[in-house]
């Protein structure tokens, strides 16, 4: 618990780049693991599916700040409870497969009260033209 994984950049990875666990999720006791700030890219070279750039599991993480791209499946694959997922900048993923999204929560009923709070991709950037 009270873990932070920063500014790290992951890239040409076999399966995912990172995974948060921990917390009490009968409790809704938050684990407060933090990822931020991480460059996540062309991961997923050899398990295809369900190898997240990102997995959370349990009870109150935080993803914030992070580019996630170039992928054959999601960004963000996440259980549990009460997750705050903001300002991530997310782009070219669920590439090779179908029935998915860039964050991916499964079928738990229970896996409620998480959060997101933005996600940016490459068009949200972009600045109009001065000539225009």
């Amino acid at each position: 618990m009270n873990n932070t994984i920063r500014s790290c950049n992951l890239f040409n990875l076999g399966t995912s780049g990172m995974s948060l666990t921990g917390g009490d999720r009968r409790k809704l006791t938050p684990a407060n693991n933090l990822a931020v700030n991480n460059h996540i890219h062309h991961y997923g070279r050899f398990q295809r599916t369900y190898a997240p750039g990102i997995g959370v599991s349990g009870c109150g993480h935080i993803v914030r700040s992070n580019c996630i791209h170039d992928a054959p499946h999601n960004a963000v694959g996440y259980g549990g409870n009460e997750h705050l997922f903001e300002r991530n900048e997310i782009y070219r993923v669920v590439m090779e497969t179908g029935d998915s999204g860039a964050f991916c929560t499964g079928r738990d009923w229970t896996s409620q009260s998480s959060m997101d709070s933005g996600v940016l991709s490459p068009s949200d950037l972009r600045v109009a033209s001065a000539d225009k």
